[in-house]
């Protein structure tokens, strides 16, 4: 029990200090076409300890989809920017290739990066909203997806 803890305990402190906030991919049900996640000041926070941030999504979808997505940051700090990239990939196990990026740069009013995949059908059976710190900090405000087959 005690090298469990020791294991476990050294395990957190090695991941807690890589500076990547990820999440586990939420699973889309096969008839659920829009998704929005919210994200929390404290946590969904690029610039103090995570240097990335991402937001999966595995799309349980018989045939290609056409997306729509909004991507909301807002500065934690004044004059952040940051890097906002829409992923893809066909299987688990895959790693993800861009699809999309925007840089985003703070400031303004609003800070919403619409990502536009209307013209032509995504094959991918996930897909992710990764977001890489620039400069300064910045919180992830929300994510929302909207699919169409």
């Amino acid at each position: 029990m005690k090298k469990f803890i020791l294991i476990s305990l050294l395990l957190g402190l090695v991941l807690g200090t890589t500076g990547v906030y990820a999440q586990t991919p939420t699973k889309l049900k096969e008839s659920t076409y829009t998704v929005e996640y919210t994200g929390e000041t404290d946590v969904d926070t690029l610039g103090t300890s995570a240097t990335t941030w991402s937001k999966a999504y595995q799309l349980q979808k018989k045939m290609g989809v056409k997306y729509y997505a909004q991507v909301k940051v807002s500065d934690r700090t004044a004059d952040a920017t940051d890097t906002i990239i829409v992923q893809g990939k066909y299987f688990a196990a895959d790693s993800y290739t861009s699809i999309d990026t925007v840089v985003w740069y703070g400031g303004g009013t609003d800070t919403t990066v619409v990502f536009d995949g209307t013209s032509a059908y995504n094959y991918n059976r996930y897909l992710n909203f990764l977001i890489k710190k620039g400069a300064n900090s910045s919180n992830v405000d929300f994510v929302k997806l909207s699919l169409k087959q």
